[in-house]
């Protein structure tokens, strides 16, 4: 199957937000008859919005696998 469109969401502490967004757009493309992919980057948050990726990828097959930064850590 072809995709006609790739959507990237930045996410930082994104826990409250980003299953409404995924949400949002999934209504959006159906509406539209679009087929679409949503590739997530988790910018290290410290909330629990790596979790809720990994749920919202293994619930819905057009989420691509996440990525996560990891925090860097610099010594002095």
């Amino acid at each position: 199957m072809n995709i006609d469109y790739s959507v990237i969401i930045p996410a930082y502490h994104a826990e409250a937000s980003i299953e409404k967004l995924y949400a949002a757009l999934k209504t959006y493309f159906a509406s539209t008859q679009r087929s679409f992919e949503v590739i997530i980057v988790d910018d290290a948050s410290a909330d629990s919005t790596w979790t809720i990726l990994q749920k919202l990828k293994a619930e819905n097959k057009n989420v691509k696998n996440p990525l996560t930064f990891l925090p860097l850590f610099c010594k002095k």
